[in-house]
């Protein structure tokens, strides 16, 4: 996978999150330094991918794994609900990618929700509290 073609898949998704949580500062997880982080954020990753099946020969396609981290403030809101938002937030992004192609067919298949877990300990996001939200969903890229 060539990088701009990275680049643009993640823009994609980033798009997406943009739309859905003006709130939160979107960034790419991997082109983003902790300090230039505003909080509340949500960075998107891809970690990982492996082989799909590929019963169309000009297309390749991978499984490919990604997650959203969501970081908040330490600080307690007004209200003193901030580990409650960090949750409804984590779980509103799983029901948010369930099922979405991000509005990229070509690109994607529909993402398939795995799991959310608080991020204990996270090297590049160490100065907030920090969620992440994995799925898998399927990449196309057509061979030329």
């Amino acid at each position: 996978m060539k990088k701009s073609e990275y680049i643009g898949i993640i823009n994609k998704i980033i798009e997406a999150f943009k739309l859905k949580y003006p709130d939160y500062n979107i960034y790419d997880y991997d082109e983003v330094d902790e300090n230039d982080i505003e909080l509340p954020a949500i960075l998107i990753q891809l970690p990982s991918f492996e082989n799909a099946d590929n019963p169309i020969r000009e297309v390749f396609r991978v499984k490919a794994t990604f997650r959203a981290y969501v970081c908040e403030s330490f600080r307690k809101t007004e209200d003193g609900t901030s580990k409650h938002r960090i949750r409804d937030t984590a779980l509103s992004i799983a029901k948010f990618i369930n099922n979405n192609d991000f509005g990229a067919k070509d690109v994607f298949n529909k993402a398939s929700f795995d799991y959310a877990t608080e991020d204990e300990f996270n090297e590049k996001i160490s100065s907030s509290e920090v969620w992440y939200v994995e799925w898998q969903q399927q990449i196309y890229s057509y061979v030329v």
